[in-house]
């Protein structure tokens, strides 16, 4: 089955390409598409946004 549902989350911002650069997450599939572009140990999650 290809359904393309978004599927939210607690909404997140999302520490990308050095300190201080953010970027929201407000679905598993923008969370995933952040971490799965991204060089490995570049990405982390760092707060829940308020």
């Amino acid at each position: 089955m290809d359904i393309d549902l978004p599927v939210f989350i607690k909404p997140l911002e999302v520490e990308i390409n050095g300190v201080g650069q953010y970027q929201h997450a407000g679905t598993v599939q923008d969370l995933t598409a952040m971490l799965l572009t991204n060089t490995p140990g570049q990405s982390r999650i760092s707060r829940p946004c308020s």
